[in-house]
């Protein structure tokens, strides 16, 4: 029997976003800092860490135009093939962000 899981050592991005929802600092360096942990330990290849303060989801990609054209630039100039999102995304949101990206796209919950 085949197990699919993710190739060791894939390269990826990992997007923290926060909503502006806490004042607390501290507590989302710690939630990102274990987030980027349970990506390594699922043997991805951290490339790229992002962090995002934005006031609103956008309903299309959950993230800002600004944002995610900056992560398709990357994406694209680093050759990424994975992008994994410290949220969780409606299929239409993973979706669009895909085809944004060119790129596979993972929230927390896929992870």
């Amino acid at each position: 029997m085949e197990k699919t899981s993710q190739p060791k050592d894939q390269r990826a991005i990992i997007v923290s976003i926060d909503l502006l929802r806490s004042q607390q600092e501290h507590l989302e360096q710690f939630n990102s800092n274990e987030f980027i942990e349970l990506a390594k330990s699922s043997g991805l290849k951290v490339e790229h860490h992002i962090f995002s303060k934005q006031n609103f989801v956008a309903a299309s990609h959950f993230l800002t135009k600004g944002k995610a054209d900056e992560l398709k630039h990357i994406v694209e100039s680093e050759n990424i093939k994975l992008v994994v999102l410290d949220c969780e995304l409606s299929p239409s949101q993973e979706r669009n962000l895909e085809k944004l990206l060119c790129a596979r796209v993972l929230d927390r919950t896929g992870l």
